[in-house]
């Protein structure tokens, strides 16, 4: 199946196609958990702190061990659209 536009699949966004094989299409991706903690400008420490989950847990996402799913995944989408939420949280925490 060939995307023809930005799909998201996870925490993972498709970017491009890298070629086909006997098996089927590869595709470059890049994973969204890292761009948000980068575009908030906070470490790994204050993301996990801000999402309430362990820095190993996103350590883990971020790494591709695991993957957000359910409530987190629905989390860093909201996250990723007023990611002033993220400071607010950590501003109210202190």
């Amino acid at each position: 199946m060939p995307f023809t536009r930005r799909v998201r699949i996870g925490p993972f966004e498709i970017v491009s196609p890298i070629g086909k094989g006997g098996t089927g299409e590869v595709y470059r991706a890049r994973d969204t958990t890292v761009a948000l903690r980068r575009f908030a400008g906070l470490t790994q420490k204050e993301l996990a702190e801000a999402l309430g989950i362990s820095v190993h847990t996103l350590s883990n996402w971020e790494q591709g061990r695991r993957s957000p799913d359910g409530p987190a995944l629905a989390l860093l989408g909201i996250a990723a659209r007023h990611p002033r939420v993220l400071r607010e949280n950590l501003a109210a925490s202190a």
